[in-house]
């Protein structure tokens, strides 16, 4: 399909050759499902697929922490948007007449006028958060959105863990899948329940996957030529014997002692969230371990550039920044409690290059972050997420940058932080597999 030329009344934007592909696929079809990797321009393609198609009432439903990246955008080509944040009078009412609408998952479960507006199209950013067809974000769009003319799909991360977790994004998108109008027609029909877990038939594997492959824009950085080279490096820290006794007593008994406090439980989760936390050498003020701050710091001291360190915990974030601030080391701190405006601030002053380092929860900052000014991150801790893992290894990248990026994991040896990294590794190697075959088209 031929892209039609911009409109003279607006500024001229240079596609990159590989957007100017995926924006042909986007041009032939209502229903775009665009799966490629973080950095390759998934916001700027969606505005000129409105643009193009002449939309004019657009609603966006994107991370908390990517509204400010679509306001940008959005500005730069000179359209004004609501920006959904908190309630009030005036953003009601805008809610109402602006041509386009940012707002977080958050606000579509609270504000009707969200629900009762007439859209021509609607983008889902980070579309992988609807695949849990259980949650409310899920149950209100199948029965508020689905008669929308246009639907957007946008993800570098559809099926982090699992292909099934495509079914319920196909679903909103084109209403069935493999002829399944619900989740659970699917699940009865091609899966068969072992445990907890669902198993996805061999033959029905094969038909999901051409369905994706064939209906979905799958594109890496590889693939479009801008990957950047990586190192990644590990760096193994020791046990304290507080560690190894408590442990012991958390796996021997379910239950341990720290600091006057009694810690007990019957359930296998909260038992390895607390062995998560005393891996990092905190547990509810107490200090059991400073060696993964000393190999911070050691890292920090030997970095000429800027630094990205994620954490999982935010007492380990809050027990960093304390530190480094007592050592008068530029440092900022991005996690939950930080508005939106704060954020936004954080993150023009870290690129501005105010601060050595910037310190982050994985949950809070894992999209649509700008930080390529730095070459360096670091991981404190992981989650089990491959998902969080991979979103904010793509916040330090850019195609226009040539450097080499540099991925560094403090890891405490053994039980629990050397299994969780591990299960990582191997996730990401089942993820790669829904990428295979992917058709790029001209």
């Amino acid at each position: 399909m031929r892209i039609p030329y911009y409109p003279v009344s607006r500024s001229t934007r240079t596609l990159l050759p590989h957007q100017k592909k995926v924006l042909r696929y986007m041009m032939s079809t209502n229903t775009p499902a665009v799966f490629i990797d973080m950095r390759l321009g998934k916001t700027i393609l969606s505005i000129e697929y409105a643009v193009r198609k002449g939309l004019k009432n657009v609603l966006v439903l994107a991370p908390k922490s990517a509204l400010n990246s679509w306001e940008r955008e959005l500005a730069v080509e000179g359209i004004k948007c609501c920006k959904v944040v908190n309630r009030s009078e005036k953003t009601l009412a805008a809610i109402g007449i602006s041509p386009w609408v940012v707002s977080n998952p958050q606000k579509l479960l609270t504000y009707k006028a969200l629900l009762q507006r007439k859209w021509d199209l609607i983008i889902i950013d980070e579309s992988s958060r609807i695949k849990n067809a259980r949650s409310k974000y899920f149950k209100t769009l199948m029965r508020y959105m689905h008669t929308v003319p246009h639907k957007i799909l946008l993800s570098g991360t559809p099926t982090p863990e699992s292909v099934l977790e495509a079914v319920p994004q196909l679903l909103f998108l084109h209403g069935e899948v493999l002829g399944c109008k619900t989740y659970w027609e699917f699940l009865g029909k091609y899966t068969m329940r072992i445990g907890y877990d669902r198993l996805l038939f061999k033959s029905a594997r094969e038909k999901l996957m051409k369905l994706l492959h064939d209906k979905c824009y799958f594109l890496s950085q590889e693939t479009a030529g801008v990957a950047q080279p990586r190192v990644n490096t590990l760096v193994y820290v020791p046990k304290t014997k507080k560690q190894v006794e408590l442990f012991k007593q958390l796996r021997d008994k379910f239950e341990m002692d720290l600091n006057g406090k009694h810690y007990e439980t019957v359930y296998i989760l909260p038992i390895i969230t607390w062995a998560a936390r005393l891996a990092g050498g905190l547990m509810d003020g107490a200090c059991v371990s400073s060696y993964k701050y000393k190999a911070l710091k050691r890292i920090i001291d030997r970095t000429p550039g800027q630094i990205v360190v994620w954490f999982r915990f935010n007492e380990e974030l809050h027990y960093v920044e304390q530190r480094l601030l007592k050592l008068r080391i530029p440092c900022a701190a991005y996690y939950g409690d930080v508005t939106v405006e704060q954020r936004k601030l954080i993150e023009q002053d870290f690129r501005a290059g105010k601060y050595k380092v910037l310190l982050l929860q994985v949950k809070t900052g894992l999209y649509a972050l700008d930080l390529s000014s730095a070459d360096t991150a670091v991981y404190y801790s992981n989650s089990w997420s491959l998902e969080e893992r991979i979103q904010s290894e793509k916040r330090i990248s850019h195609p226009k940058k040539k450097s080499t990026l540099n991925y560094v994991d403090i890891v405490m040896k053994g039980w629990p932080d050397t299994t969780v990294y591990k299960a990582l590794k191997k996730k990401n190697i089942s993820a790669k597999i829904v990428w295979e075959g992917r058709n790029d088209r001209a």
